[in-house]
């Protein structure tokens, strides 16, 4: 697990610290740096950066950041920016710099931890394995197809992709795996995927899905039904909730205790009630031993989060809330971002302006009361 989260003169930020919990619930304007938060971590994955790394590309398979002049902060940066993670008081810290404004790849230097006893040495090798392993799953999510994608690099390592291009191969592949104890659901094997064929059923009551092989080409066919005893169809047939939802099912439930997953708007195209179910099972994914951060828009998916602290699902000091604000827009002496506390109760300790409360304005102003 990371526990914090350092930015310094990168992007829309001069100086960030940022608390991270089991579960980090990332919501507010736009173009405010929710998305900067996701992009610094995706860009230390897709590097695999350690210590010992003396370079940083800004552009591969997860984040695609253009040059030094799209990452520096354009208000308090010069020719550097830094990012760092910690876990349990150890710190890495990497600087980026260089006086080439259209450098694509950019000189590191890392700050590495005094590492004096064993269990430093443990939280540091953590660290970079957490890294390392990180997933993420970007808000652009590919929708319905007639085929998709096999991972011809990797066929051992669960990874959807960033837009879930790989999710069903990944289905298939890897298919026999055992989920987490805590999130199986009793009437389905333990396998992945049965366990998300069974969490589909529990989202789109009736739901199932078969995958198969296309013969002499490196695709797979995934076809979908909406009831038990209905027929398979083909994924444009029965929407786009469905290919959008089983990347992060199938993300999440194959998962392994500690990794840290990051995922973009998981409620796309999902109806409100499963959006607030999602948000549950993102508590129930969070307090089984997996480290989620998320980005979400959905009053819905807050609400069934504090659903599953209010069950006891997941404790409320397991969340972190961050509400992010636009930095020309702030007052003077305002915070960039703002963090209600969660009690035990799914109670907020502080609703900003603008923090999930369009709904209460528009029916003011329709009912006249504003």
């Amino acid at each position: 697990m990371i526990h914090t989260l350092f930015l310094d003169h990168f992007k829309c930020f001069e100086h960030l610290r940022l608390p991270l919990s089991p579960l980090t619930l990332l919501t507010g304007v736009n173009a405010a740096g929710k998305s900067t938060v996701i992009q610094s971590l995706a860009l230390l994955r897709q590097s695999k950066i350690t210590c010992s790394s003396s370079s940083l590309p800004l552009n591969g398979d997860l984040v695609q950041l253009g040059n030094f002049d799209d990452a520096v902060d354009k208000e308090s940066g010069r020719d550097c920016f830094g990012i760092g993670v910690e876990r349990n008081g150890v710190e890495i810290r990497w600087q980026f710099q260089t006086d080439d404004r259209s450098a694509l790849v950019i000189p590191a230097k890392c700050q590495p931890p005094d590492l004096f006893s064993t269990q430093r040495k443990q939280d540091l090798a953590i660290l970079e394995a957490a890294i390392a392993e990180l997933g993420y799953l970007c808000t652009d999510r590919i929708g319905p197809r007639e085929t998709y994608l096999v991972d011809v690099a990797d066929s051992s390592r669960l990874s959807v992709g960033c837009k879930g291009e790989f999710t069903p191969w990944v289905i298939h592949r890897l298919g026999e795996h055992e989920v987490l104890p805590a999130l199986r659901i009793e009437s389905a094997t333990v396998t992945l995927e049965r366990q998300i064929e069974a969490w589909l059923a529990d989202f789109f009551p009736g739901a199932g899905m078969d995958i198969q092989p296309v013969p002499g080409a490196n695709l797979v066919l995934l076809t979908v039904r909406t009831r038990p005893d209905g027929k398979f169809h083909r994924p444009q047939n029965v929407g786009f909730g469905v290919t959008h939802i089983l990347p992060v099912l199938t993300l999440c439930l194959g998962a392994v205790r500690d990794q840290v997953l990051m995922i973009e708007n998981p409620e796309a195209h999902l109806h409100p009630s499963a959006q607030a179910k999602m948000g549950y099972f993102l508590g129930q994914v969070a307090a089984a031993g997996v480290q989620i951060i998320v980005e979400s828009h959905s009053d819905h998916v807050l609400n069934g989060l504090r659903k599953a602290v209010r069950d006891e699902k997941l404790r409320s000091d397991q969340v972190a809330i961050h509400f992010f604000n636009r930095r020309e827009r702030l007052p003077e002496g305002g915070s960039q971002i703002i963090s209600p506390v969660i009690n035990d109760e799914g109670q907020l300790s502080v609703w900003p302006d603008g923090f999930f409360d369009q709904f209460e304005k528009d029916l003011a102003q329709l009912g006249g009361w504003s």
